[in-house]
């Protein structure tokens, strides 16, 4: 199949490195080359012919967020709707605001093929006002003014109301210039936003790009997987025979210990805060820029909307996905073939526990039949031994059961030819302490059991023959990477280009079995306590400091150095016995902190009681 982006048009990459004593941080962007038009008309993409609204001092509500399309300004009414599917699912879409009596044209030349104009019908109540009928009309008018009605279709406003999709036909006019009219008709109701989801020309084509999944599973730490040397327990009998058949990297760094900031990076391929003055746009508004469609479903809390990481998703639900895995495969199987990138991310893993296969029979003790952070609150990190074996054995029931549904999940794909054409990425945000250095949870420290994470990767075989990257099945990665190069590296597998500089590197050769340059891991985070933690991790040695968040706090910090090739559980500190290495990784640290950014809050304030109830529940309040 041909696509564009075969290795015969591979793009230059620019870059900056900058070296101290053989430690690398790399500033990696590709040059812009002049972008492939996409395929499809979005009606998003730029402002309307015309647009009647039918009381122009009506004022949109704040909450209808963003005002913008990526890093682009948006056509006049842009918003982004979420609907309430149920008590813990949001369906949150980008969206032409359009009140009754509201009009937009659109002067569009269709392209050949089969092109159908597709996009969802719904409504936003505030305060909720039920049993209106809306009436969605879409209408064509010909050059020679020949009209045409093309959907007419009667909603009626009720609580917990999903998003109509629809897909109208254009065949007929392809390859002419024609003008396009989205109308809602129905009674005034100022507490009424209708609105037209992601309205979208495509064709029904071949897909010229890979498709893009990308799976993070909440609180997963690497070594509680058997393709990475867990026995104690069967966790992952699936995500072992996936790893066997594609890449797997024995030591992925993550950039935090904690599910915002670590998202952050992935997304942006620049560090949680020293990030020396740069910016970069979010993955997946890249990828939409590129011509892909954009979808997510996550578990909300950190990465909810108010945090901006719906910012460049066209769907961005909140939905507890693991649970009902055929809900997924309908997302994914669409007519329009269309390049896609589905980001997937659940927080089973994360407390409270609930999962119980592998304590069936052992003694709970204090801690009863789940376990969560208010048990803590209760007694403190002080649990028996006992019930320490017990709150182990919850956490690897938990990523059982996500393992049992991944193989539901990638059973249906791979019998529905998915994965032929798909780039798959399981990784996870951050790990967990399971009292590794006498406490539980994480966010608090930067040791191993909290910032190594698995990191799966399944590239289609046609994709390997294009970037002569053959190799045995089964490649494992014995090189440390980090989950701020998957920004570019993904990018680059998927010969997406982009122009402003990342501090994460495209490790693509290493897919084929050939070496790189090292690079140094930084991981940072401001969280709960007094004390900032950061880390400098090597193939061999991992450098920890601790200092007050506070200007004047006088109130003393710590340091310490690690041999994790003869120690990788971190208890024998190395700081008096390495005195020049340890000045090294220092110095290095200290140069990569010195421009840091501000952090965000954990908890920020004037929380909207939605997020409020999603943090509780997860124990963050």
């Amino acid at each position: 199949m041909k696509r564009y982006g075969s290795s015969s048009s591979r793009r230059t990459r620019a870059g900056s490195l900058l070296v101290l004593a053989g430690s690398l941080l790399t500033l990696a962007c590709r040059e812009t080359a002049a972008p492939v038009p996409p395929e499809p008309v979005r009606l998003l993409d730029g402002a309307a012919t015309e647009v009647h609204w039918p009381n122009p001092e009506r004022a949109v509500p704040a909450k209808f967020l963003p005002a913008h399309v990526g890093g682009v300004a948006a056509p006049g009414r842009l918003a982004r709707i979420v609907l309430h599917r149920g008590p813990d699912e949001r369906d949150g879409r980008l969206a032409l605001l359009a009140p009754t009596g509201s009009r937009y044209r659109f002067e569009v030349q269709l392209p050949a093929g089969e092109p159908q104009l597709e996009l969802g019908l719904g409504h936003a109540l505030e305060p909720l006002t039920e049993g209106t009928d809306l009436r969605f009309r879409v209408t064509l008018t010909e050059e020679d003014g020949t009209f045409h009605e093309l959907l007419d279709r009667t909603l009626t406003t009720a609580a917990g109301a999903s998003w109509s999709d629809q897909a109208v036909p254009l065949a007929p006019w392809a390859g002419h210039a024609v003008s396009l009219e989205l109308l809602v008709e129905g009674p005034h109701d100022a507490n009424l936003w209708p609105a037209w989801a992601v309205p979208e020309i495509t064709v029904r084509t071949p897909p010229e790009r890979y498709d893009l999944l990308l799976v993070v599973l909440d609180t997963l730490r690497a070594d509680r997987l058997g393709s990475y040397g867990y026995t104690k327990h069967p966790t992952s009998p699936f995500l072992d025979r996936w790893s066997s058949a594609g890449t797997r990297f024995a030591t992925a760094v993550s950039q935090s210990s904690w599910t915002r900031p670590s998202h952050r990076s992935l997304f942006s391929g620049l560090y949680p805060i020293s990030r020396q003055g740069l910016t970069s746009p979010p993955l997946a508004e890249v990828l939409w820029r590129a011509g892909y469609r954009t979808q997510a479903s996550t578990g909300g809390a950190q990465l909810a909307y108010r945090f901006g990481f719906s910012r460049g998703f066209e769907a961005h639900r909140i939905e507890r996905w693991i649970h009902d895995v055929d809900r997924v495969v309908a997302a994914l199987d669409r007519e329009d073939r269309r390049p896609l990138f589905t980001f997937l991310h659940t927080y089973e893993i994360h407390d409270p526990y609930t999962h119980r296969e592998f304590a069936e029979g052992l003694d709970p003790g204090r801690v009863g039949e789940a376990f969560e952070r208010a048990t803590l609150g209760e007694y403190g990190q002080d649990l028996t031994p006992t019930e320490r074996e017990y709150v182990n054995a919850l956490y690897d029931s938990g990523i059982r059961y996500v393992d049992r549904q991944l193989e539901i999940l990638f059973g249906h794909l791979e019998a529905a030819g998915r994965l032929e054409n798909t780039l798959v990425v399981i990784t996870s945000d951050h790990g967990e302490e399971l009292w590794d250095h006498d406490h539980w949870g994480h966010g608090h420290t930067m040791f191993e059991h909290q910032t190594r994470v698995p990191l799966l990767v399944h590239l289609p075989e046609s994709l390997r023959r294009e970037r002569g990257l053959e190799r045995a099945p089964g490649l494992v990665v014995e090189a440390p990477v980090r989950l701020v190069d998957l920004y570019p590296t993904l990018l680059d597998l998927l010969d997406v280009p982009f122009d402003h500089p990342v501090q994460g590197r495209s490790i693509v050769p290493l897919f084929g079995g050939r070496t790189m340059p090292p690079a140094d891991a930084l991981s940072e985070s401001i969280y709960w306590g007094p004390l900032e933690v950061k880390s400098l991790r090597d193939a061999r040695y991992k450098y920890l400091r601790a200092t007050p968040k506070k200007e004047h706090d006088e109130r003393p910090g710590w340091e310490a150095l690690f041999d994790l090739e003869t120690d990788p559980a971190e208890r024998d500190d190395q700081l008096g016995h390495e005195p020049e290495r340890a000045e090294r990784m220092r110095t290095l640290l200290s140069i990569l902190t010195a421009e840091a950014g501000e952090a965000e809050a954990t908890i920020p304030e004037d929380l909207d009681p939605e997020l409020e109830e999603q943090l509780r529940a997860l124990g963050y309040l």
